[in-house]
C-alpha cells in the first residue's frame, strides 16, 4: 500500500524536488512510507516523525542506517516542540485515529506550517477534512478503496498551497 500512496503523491509533486523537501509524518508506524520513497531513490532532505515509543523503535530498526542522520523522531507529547516549516505533511491513517484535541492542534498549528498535506483517511470523514484544509488552494480526493485489515473504506487526500 505504501508504494501506491507514493505513486498517488507523485502525480502532484515533482519527483526531482522531493530530495529538497522537509517532511513531517504523523504516525509512521515502522516507516513504510519513507521506505517506499527510499526504494524509489527519493531521499527527502529531512524527515521528521511523530509516533509512540514502540513504533519509533521499529523506525530505527527498519530505516536504513545510511539515512538515519536525516531523521528527527518525536513522541506525541513532544508535538509542541516541532518548529519550522515543512514542504510536506504525511499521515497514513493516524490523524483520524487520534483524539479530537490532538487533531485540532495538528490542524491549527502544524498544518499551516506545511506547503502540502497528504493523508490516507477514513472515507466517512472526507468532508470534515476538506473543511479543515481551507488554507490550501488545491485539494484532490483520490479513489476510495476497501482496506481489508481495517475493514473500512479509505481515501487518499492531497492538498497544496499554490504559489
Amino acid at each position: 500500500r505504501y508504494h501506491e500512496q507514493v505513486c498517488f503523491l507523485l502525480k502532484f509533486v515533482d519527483r526531482a524536488k522531493l530530495p529538497t523537501f522537509r517532511v513531517l509524518e504523523i504516525g509512521p508506524a515502522f516507516g513504510g512510507f519513507l521506505m517506499a520513497l527510499l526504494e524509489k531513490k527519493i531521499a527527502p532532505l529531512k524527515y521528521s516523525m511523530i509516533d509512540g515509543p514502540p513504533m519509533l523503535s521499529l523506525v530505527k530498526e527498519f530505516i536504513p542506517k545510511s539515512y538515519q542522520d536525516n531523521l528527527d523522531l518525536f513522541l506525541p507529547e513532544q508535538i509542541t516542540k516541532i518548529i519550522g516549516k515543512f514542504d510536506l505533511l504525511v499521515s497514513n491513517y493516524c490523524i483520524n485515529e487520534t483524539e479530537q484535541e490532538y487533531q485540532k492542534y495538528i490542524f491549527n498549528n502544524i498544518v499551516p506550517t506545511c506547503q502540502r498535506f497528504f493523508a490516507l483517511i477514513d472515507s466517512v470523514n472526507i468532508k470534515d477534512y476538506q473543511s479543515l484544509l481551507t488554507k490550501y488552494n488545491r485539494i484532490v480526493i483520490g479513489d476510495a478503496f476497501y482496506h481489508t485489515s481495517l475493514k473500512r473504506m479509505m481515501t487518499s487526500i492531497y492538498a497544496e498551497k499554490l504559489q
